[in-house]
């Protein structure tokens, strides 16, 4: 009887489990589960989300309204707002929300509209033609308008609406913010082969060549790298924050969408016409920590620093990353992980002394130092 009841027990427990497992393979994981459909506004086209307040922001452009979703209940109240509202960013440190009122049907829009998060109160500031899309720096509080239709950019100051323009490149699309740098990064359309890098501080605009046809940007502040998706070509371009030098990697073809995840520094592209998604893994050493690398190359015979030399750094994993010689012949490398580094100057008709530096990281104030002979030093 023993023995019997051993095996009934044993064979009850194998049918539970199978059973057990059975259920949970068949129930759908909450993470992909669809838990609500909320009606908007004609024609949703952009969100944005507010997690201190939990609200949701989505304009609707046939309907010249912006749905706001109460995220605990979605609920929603419908804030009227300009004529066809195209993008949308939000300040979480005001509560406010900026709306860029591109036109529909026909129609130009010149405004954007800024929603008082507390109150849905709006107030309207004038911008340039078609505002398509809208960046936020939340540490200057300025707020950065593309304006497809006249090629500028409107910045608007988040505490009077005051609205300075800069022009850009033909046709601005897409623009993003690194606030670490307070570096604005503005793609300049299907039409053209540049990046407009504004100054946040003074506006002035550095043109960047990139692929054909920019479409999207995205940034890493960790390791100060701009990724543009370039739909023409079919490439992403990988800008330097701090060289503005270019890096050019083949991707799908008509890319249209570019996001960064920071923590993997994998970049993930959407291209259009093959269905596919493009994940790239950059290898920069930038971002893996808190040290920094610095160094001089100078003249043998005197201190005189030597400008544009290309500095290369390889790293532990192989990652690698370049920069170049400022007009004193000062280079730096920041946010740097712990490990053994090798440091080579490079520039044509130059020889250095040492070739190359290998650097220990957990050295206090870790510097490589180069001095070198060029034909216009001799």
């Amino acid at each position: 009887m023993v023995g019997i009841t051993q095996v009934s027990v044993r064979t009850m427990l194998v049918v539970l489990l199978a059973l057990a497992l059975q259920l949970w393979a068949s129930t759908p994981l909450l993470a992909q589960t669809v838990i609500a459909t909320v009606p908007v506004g004609r024609s949703p086209e952009a969100v944005a989300v507010n997690e201190k307040t939990n609200r949701i922001y989505v304009t609707n452009s046939f309907s010249s309204t912006v749905s706001v979703i109460d995220g605990e209940t979605n609920v929603v109240t419908t804030v009227p707002v300009g004529v066809g509202p195209f993008a949308v960013a939000v300040n979480e440190k005001t509560n406010r929300i900026y709306v860029g009122n591109a036109g529909v049907g026909g129609i130009s829009g010149s405004t954007v509209s800024v929603i008082d998060g507390e109150t849905n109160v709006v107030t309207t500031v004038p911008v340039g033609v078609g505002p398509i899309g809208v960046a936020v720096n939340e540490k200057t509080n300025r707020i950065y308008v593309t304006n497809i239709g006249d090629n500028t950019v409107s910045v608007i100051d988040g505490e009077t609406n005051a609205v300075t323009t800069v022009p850009v490149g033909a046709v601005p699309r897409a623009v993003a913010v690194n606030e670490k740098t307070n570096r604005i990064y503005v793609a300049d359309g299907i039409f053209g082969n540049t990046v407009s890098v504004i100054d946040g501080k003074t506006n002035v605009v550095t043109t960047v060549p990139v692929g054909v046809g920019p479409f999207a940007v995205a940034i890493n502040e960790k390791t100060n790298r701009i990724y543009v998706a370039n739909l023409v070509d079919n490439t992403v371009s990988v800008i330097d924050g701090e060289t503005n030098v270019v890096t050019t990697v083949p991707v799908g073809t008509d890319p249209r969408a570019v996001a960064v995840n920071e923590k993997t520094n994998r970049i993930y592209v959407t291209n259009s016409f093959n269905n596919t998604v493009s994940v790239i893994q950059d290898s920069s050493c930038l971002g893996t920590g808190e040290t920094r690398l610095r160094g001089r190359v100078r003249t043998a015979a005197d201190p005189t620093g030597i400008p544009d030399v290309i500095v290369t750094l390889t790293g532990p994993g192989g990652c690698q990353d370049a920069t170049t010689t400022n007009a004193t012949g000062h280079y730096i490398f920041r946010t740097l992980g712990s490990g053994i580094y090798t440091v080579i100057p490079e520039k044509d008709g130059c020889a250095f002394t040492p070739p190359s530096r290998m650097v220990t990281l957990e050295e206090a104030d870790p510097q490589a130092n180069f001095s070198g002979t060029c034909p216009d030093s001799e």
